[in-house]
């Protein structure tokens, strides 16, 4: 599969967010490798979502709405009946209704997905407060997809992408998560025990804006805070300035580690000298222990010696 052929599809599930999807999709229009369709799954959403987005398909025809009843949990067999038969896609990117993606996300990815099956971009989570903290991780290795499989994460939704055919061979796909996993690892987990191939992108290409953090939050007060970083998203000044905090924070989590594998590798040190010394007082004792064993054979064979003796009939009797 090569770049230039592929076709590329946006996931955007969707239950009542109001005008924050106007923005999601505008920025997943604006990218320097086009998708070739925006597939937004409404589960349960209100009439007033359904005019929004009916409005973003007239204004671009790549965009298309999919209304279904309000599901269980957050709709996720929705998704996958949108994935079995509404798209013939090679690749599958994901974007929540309410984050953003910089220009060269789509471009990332599907680089990312021409030699893997599945791809986990890099996001920056933005607080209310609107300070900026990077996630980190590495799907490509086996402690990564663990972390993953413990149900931990560091990879939003709209950071995540696949290729379709790989997809299909799943056993289930997207299907209701349990109550006591969230949604995005539960799909993860999928790709993870099919032993599918997967890469990490290490430059941020999402901004991400968790709900749980702003449940004080109105829609209304989320939509000015959206605009906002919808606007700086494509500056390249701000974009550079993101990757050096970023840079700064892996220089620090770096120097974190070491400082941590440093102070590991002192306790292990120390444990071994322990042991060492354990050991030799073992020897020590087992030497003792079989000196005494010895004693105790050599004095039990005299004894079973003098026994023979007294038994033994006298030839002068």
């Amino acid at each position: 599969m090569t770049l230039p052929g592929a076709r590329i599809a946006v996931l955007i599930p969707t239950h009542d967010h109001g005008e924050l999807i106007r923005h999601a999709v505008a920025s997943a229009l604006d990218q320097s490798v086009p998708v070739t369709e925006i597939l937004i799954v409404g589960d349960g959403a209100p009439q007033a979502t359904v005019e929004l987005v009916t409005e973003l398909g007239t204004a671009d025809s790549r965009v298309r709405y999919f209304s279904f009843e309000k599901g269980p949990r957050h709709g996720e067999i929705h998704r996958h009946e949108v994935l079995r038969s509404e798209t013939d896609a090679d690749l599958i990117l994901y974007l929540s209704d309410d984050d953003l993606w910089l220009p060269n996300h789509v471009e990332t990815m599907a680089a990312l997905l021409t030699e893997s099956e599945c791809a986990f971009g890099l996001a920056v989570r933005v607080a209310p407060d609107g300070s900026v903290r990077s996630y980190v991780h590495n799907m490509g290795t086996r402690a990564w997809k663990d972390f993953v499989l413990e149900k931990h994460n560091q990879v939003p939704l709209s950071a995540f992408g696949h290729r379709m055919s790989t997809y299909r061979t799943l056993p289930h796909g997207w299907r209701t998560t349990p109550a006591d996993c969230a949604t995005d690892i539960f799909m993860y987990q999928q790709f993870i025990r099919a032993r599918a191939t997967a890469a990490s992108s290490f430059r941020p290409t999402v901004v991400n804006f968790p709900s749980r953090p702003r449940a004080g939050m109105s829609i209304e007060e989320r939509n000015v805070e959206l605009a906002l970083w919808a606007q700086r998203r494509a500056e390249h000044q701000w974009i550079t300035e993101l990757q050096g905090g970023l840079l700064e924070d892996r220089q620090r989590l770096t120097a974190k580690e070491r400082v941590s594998l440093w102070r590991t590798a002192g306790q292990a040190i120390e444990r071994e000298e322990l042991l060492r010394a354990e050991v030799a007082l073992l020897q020590k004792e087992n030497g003792r222990l079989e000196k005494q064993n010895h004693s105790g054979r050599h004095a039990l064979c005299t004894l079973r010696a003098a026994a023979k003796r007294r038994l033994r009939p006298s030839r002068y009797r």
